[in-house]
Parts: structure tokens; sequence; C-alpha cells
């Protein structure tokens, strides 16, 4: 689901099976969209973030790439300063990472 800044439901859309298959043994453990506009998750086992286009008129998610990332298990949050940046963390070692993600005009390189 997506929510706006007052808690308002703005959409809802389900994983499609590619990424549900990513997310095993577990599930799902944090997302946020993008600057350009496209929502990055992360599943609970593996070190990869998942991208996915958000459509507008159809309710499942379209997978458009599985990005290596230095994170694994956690929620995401993108900085606010700086677009391109986006923050996880590694809890075995408690630190944030800070990656920088590359985007332009909804293409992922």
């Amino acid at each position: 689901m997506r929510y706006d800044d007052d808690w308002t439901e703005t959409g809802e859309w389900s994983f499609s099976e590619s990424v549900i298959q990513r997310f095993l043994p577990n599930s799902n453990s944090g997302g946020a969209f993008g600057p350009d506009g496209r929502l990055f998750v992360t599943g609970h086992d593996h070190a990869e973030l998942y991208v996915l286009d958000v459509p507008a008129d159809d309710r499942e998610l379209k997978h458009v790439a599985t990005v290596p990332a230095p994170i694994a298990g956690q929620g995401i949050a993108w900085d606010h300063d700086d677009s391109g940046i986006l923050l996880g963390i590694v809890r075995a070692r408690h630190e944030v990472v800070f990656m920088r993600v590359l985007h332009s005009n909804r293409s992922i390189p």
C-alpha cells in the first residue's frame, strides 16, 4: 500500500512472482519510492534491491531489475539531501550503509 502525508491510502499493489521467489525463504523487509517514481524494496535474505515499476492500471508491480546491494534483510530510506543516495543497514555489523543508486528517466543501468 502507498499512503500520503496524512496516512490516506493512495494505492495498493502486489508483488510479482519473480520478486516473491527472491524474498524466499522469508519475506519483504522494506521499501521506499525513489526519486524516479519507482519502488525499491528489499527482502530479508539476499544482498539485493528489487526495482519495481508501479503501474497506473494494474494491481501487480512490474519487476524491472535486481540490483546487488551491500545490505541484506533490512529496511531502506532515501537521503532527503541527495536524491541518489539510499541508506540501509547491516545489523550483524551495526553499520549504516550509504549507497549511490544511478537512475535517469526511469531507467536503471
